[in-house]
């Protein structure tokens, strides 16, 4: 199980906090997608099985190696490829979705799909092969999951190759001097106003420091809620330090959070089918208050009671009555922040794929630094050992059109349930697309212990 857990010793100089506890295979690489590259089969590919109408082709075409699958529409039916992953999912983590595709010139993207059953990405696409990922967060409840690629109402033919879904983490800015605020993308706080945006059509949009977790179905840029599903968002503005408490410390145990007051929210909603949208909000992310129903399309805009104020960590909670459907394609939170200095910036997250993480090491990724020749550059690294005395070489290198363009590393010896902090530097020699990969390794045995990458395509990501 993947587990995200802090170590209060760091508070004074962690930036933003990760900590990964998994129980991962021992294997040189994390991605829980069988035969991911088509390779392997007879009549179809092995770990992958067909759904609905259209042409399904496992065929020779492929972006490297002899084999690809694809998918045919007439712009009226759906149909993909499939994946079970049950039991590799971790409900509520995160992961990096990323792959190989094309499409014929005619294909409508918005009906490509390509992801979880219940967390869909619609990627755009071109005649020629290109990369893409994205980062998203699984369900809180995911029946039966599953790996889809495929269309829905597409007019055209897409192909797929070398597809991945690997764990991943989040690093997120730190915002101010002095009393710092630790705010992720979407996020930002001018003076004492605190925003929270969630555009649902940005990329990466599946992951927010603020979200805390959903059971709708996620359909490209919208929450589509039926039956009982809901979303919780939480927004415990911390101080540099506090988020290395639990998530849900209660206030009074002393978490540094400045109390809210003034707390209003805003709720696009794109379509009301027969369906009903209660919305609640709580204080411990266990009692909730009733607000308000919301039962027509459009901007809604409800604000908190001042009785229900303050509060250190409000949390908002939309939900489906049970009664038909109701989507939602954007969501916005305000309120105004008392005690402390006043601090203004925009916040922002990173994102990681964990290639591979042993049991034997804790690790906390406290800063990736700024990937850019004018910003902070160094990765800043908490390590605990959970097994026998260990010599552990941390490296981090940053590459350039797959060529290095720095490099540096830190050794330090490491007694059995001791921790070490590790800074390593690196150097980021002009503007452009970098890729950023971190490293430990065993010094005496060569065994690996972690291994992470991310790029810069920047703090706050790119629309789709």
């Amino acid at each position: 199980m993947f587990r995200f857990g802090v170590c209060p010793i760091i508070a004074v100089a962690a930036v933003a906090v990760v900590t990964i506890r998994p129980a991962l295979a021992e294997a040189s690489s994390a991605n829980i997608l069988r035969n991911p590259s088509f390779e392997i089969g007879v009549a179809e590919p092995v770990g992958w099985r067909g759904f609905g109408f259209g042409e399904r082709i496992w065929g020779s075409e492929a972006h490297q190696g002899k084999r690809s699958v694809s998918v045919f529409g007439d712009g009226n039916s759906a149909g993909w490829w499939y994946s079970s992953i049950d039991e590799k999912v971790e409900h509520n983590e995160l992961y990096r979705v990323s792959g190989w595709a094309r499409s014929t010139p005619c294909v409508s993207n918005r009906t490509v799909v390509f992801g979880l059953n219940h967390a869909t990405c619609r990627p755009k696409l071109t005649s020629e092969w290109t990369r893409f990922e994205f980062f998203t967060r699984a369900p809180d409840f995911l029946p039966d999951p599953m790996f889809r690629l495929g269309q829905i109402g597409l007019k055209g033919s897409v192909l797929f190759d070398d597809v991945s879904m690997v764990p991943a983490v989040a690093v997120h800015q730190s915002v101010g001097t002095g009393a710092r605020l630790s705010l992720g993308k979407g996020e930002s706080v001018d003076g004492r106003s605190y925003t929270a945006s969630h555009d649902l059509s940005d990329l990466h949009t599946m992951e927010r420091r603020f979200l805390r977790s959903y059971t709708a179905e996620f359909d490209g840029d919208r929450w589509v809620l039926d039956g009982l599903d809901e979303v919780v968002y939480r927004h415990g503005v911390e101080r540099i330090g506090a988020d290395l408490l639990p998530a849900d410390t209660p206030a009074q145990t002393g978490c540094a959070q400045p109390v809210q007051v003034d707390i209003s929210f805003e709720i696009h909603i794109e379509r009301c089918l027969g369906g009903a949208l209660d919305v609640h909000m709580s204080h411990d992310g266990k009692s909730w208050n009733y607000l308000q129903t919301i039962k027509a399309p459009g901007d809604h805009r409800i604000e908190v009671p001042s009785e229900m104020t303050p509060s250190a960590c409000p949390y908002i909670r939309i939900k489906s009555s049970g009664a038909g459907r109701v989507e939602v394609s954007r969501y916005q939170f305000r309120s105004r922040l008392g005690g402390g200095p006043e601090v203004n910036g925009e916040g922002g997250s990173r994102y990681l794929a964990v290639l591979y993480a042993s049991p034997h090491v804790d690790v906390e990724i406290l800063d990736v630094g700024d990937m850019r020749p004018d910003g902070r550059s160094e990765v800043k690294l908490h390590l605990i050992n959970r097994g026998t005395r260990m010599t552990l070489d941390a490296d981090v290198w940053i590459e350039r059109d797959g060529q290095t363009e720095s490099h540096g590393q830190k050794t330090v010896a490491m007694a059995p349930g001791r921790s070490a902090g590790v800074c390593l530097p690196y150097t980021v020699e002009s503007a452009g697309e970098v890729k950023l990969t971190v490293r430990g390794r065993d010094a005496k045995t060569g065994k690996l212990l972690f291994l992470f990458e991310g790029d810069d395509k920047g703090l706050n990501g790119s629309s789709r």
